[in-house]
């Protein structure tokens, strides 16, 4: 599976999304007031970076062999490490220059990581090959759109800033964007063997 998994995941776009994360969060921690939305950016980029880990370009070949979908995305979920690393890294270094709620800035970067691989090997157990094409930069621009417009923000307040703002509501929205991907994660890998190509065929 190590094996596997160091020469699956683009381990080169990994980094990339790693150094841009951590800078993005440094910059937003600058200036908080003005550049929060660079907050939701990187949490995109999260999710995107999650799903591009997912690709597989020679599923035509790969989803015949013994290997379930369960077993090669467990090994692809490496790419989640480093990520989720640079992620926390990033909001314990802002510290007290960001909102005082910690706990939710980490939930937000690893909740995103889950959302990312859940849709993605969703898309891989209905048979699509590269999910992450089409999902990074979509998610990015959904992200972009509720960071910056934050339409509905006081029922939907995802990136809350302010301290009057509902950061409970925040919290609980988050887990249950984390408990709906676990769930949707759940399911796709519970697929029986060979239905992914079957799919692909028809």
């Amino acid at each position: 599976m190590i094996r596997y998994a160091v020469w699956a995941v683009p381990w080169g776009l990994v980094g990339l999304v790693c150094a841009a994360v951590a800078a993005l969060m440094a910059v937003t921690a600058a200036q908080p007031e003005t550049l929060w939305p660079l907050q939701g950016m990187a949490v995109g980029l999260l999710v995107a970076a999650a799903a591009w880990s997912m690709d597989e370009r020679g599923a035509a070949v790969v989803d015949t062999l013994p290997r379930s979908l369960a077993w090669r995305t467990t090994a692809r979920a490496a790419a989640a490490l480093p990520l989720a690393a640079a992620w926390i890294a990033a909001v314990v270094l802002a510290g007290d220059r960001l909102p005082d709620h910690p706990a939710l800035f980490v939930h937000q970067g690893l909740a995103a990581l889950l959302v990312g691989v859940a849709v993605a090997t969703w898309r891989r157990h209905r048979g699509e090959a590269v999910p992450g094409r089409a999902i990074g930069p979509a998610a990015l621009g959904l992200v972009a759109t509720l960071a910056l417009v934050r339409p509905f923000s006081d029922r939907v307040p995802l990136f809350p800033l302010w301290e009057g703002e509902p950061w409970r509501l925040s919290a609980v929205l988050w887990w249950g964007l984390t408990v709906a991907a676990a769930a949707l994660l759940c399911w796709s890998l519970a697929a029986p063997p060979g239905v992914q190509t079957a799919r692909r065929s028809r």
